[in-house]
C-alpha cells in the first residue's frame, strides 16, 4: 500500500517533474546544447527564478535525466527479478531504446560526464518524483 504523500512535497514534485518532461519533450533529435533553459521553463510553464529553486544548472537535467532513467532500470530488474547477465542484457537493451527515442540525450549525457571528469552525484528521487516520473512503478 503507498503511503499519502504531503501536499507540499507533491507539488514540489510536480514542478520538477514538469521540468524535467519538458525538457525530456524538447530533446527529441537535438543536441542537449540546443535545447535553451528559457524554453524548457516556457514549455514547464515555471519561470527561471523556479527553475533554479530546483536544479543549479541546466546541465543538471542531464543528471536527473540519468537518475530517474537508472532508478527505473533498478526497479525493472527488481521486478523481473532479472539477475547477471540478463541484468546487464536487459540495461543495454534499454540504452538502444531510449537511444532510438532520443538520439541526442544519451551522447549529451555522456559528453557532459567526460567533461566533469568525475562522477556526478545523483541526487535521490523523493517517493512523490518516484510515482510522478515513473508511474507504473
Amino acid at each position: 500500500m503507498q503511503t499519502e504523500i504531503p501536499l507540499r512535497e507533491l507539488k514540489k514534485a510536480r514542478t520538477k517533474v514538469a521540468l524535467y518532461e519538458a525538457f525530456l519533450a524538447l530533446m527529441g533529435d537535438n543536441i542537449f546544447r540546443d535545447v535553451m533553459l528559457d524554453d524548457i521553463c516556457r514549455k514547464a510553464e515555471v519561470s527561471r527564478v523556479t527553475f533554479f529553486k530546483f536544479f543549479q544548472r541546466k546541465e543538471d537535467l542531464l543528471i536527473y535525466f540519468m537518475r530517474v532513467w537508472l532508478t527505473e532500470r533498478l526497479i525493472e530488474i527488481e521486478t523481473r527479478r532479472l539477475r547477471g547477465f540478463a541484468a546487464i542484457r536487459h540495461l543495454f537493451h534499454q540504452v538502444a531504446e531510449q537511444s532510438a527515442a532520443r538520439p541526442g540525450l544519451m551522447p549529451s549525457l555522456i559528453a557532459f560526464l567526460a567533461e566533469m571528469k568525475m562522477h556526478p552525484c545523483m541526487p535521490e528521487l523523493s517517493e512523490g518524483e518516484v510515482r510522478l516520473a515513473l508511474p507504473r512503478s
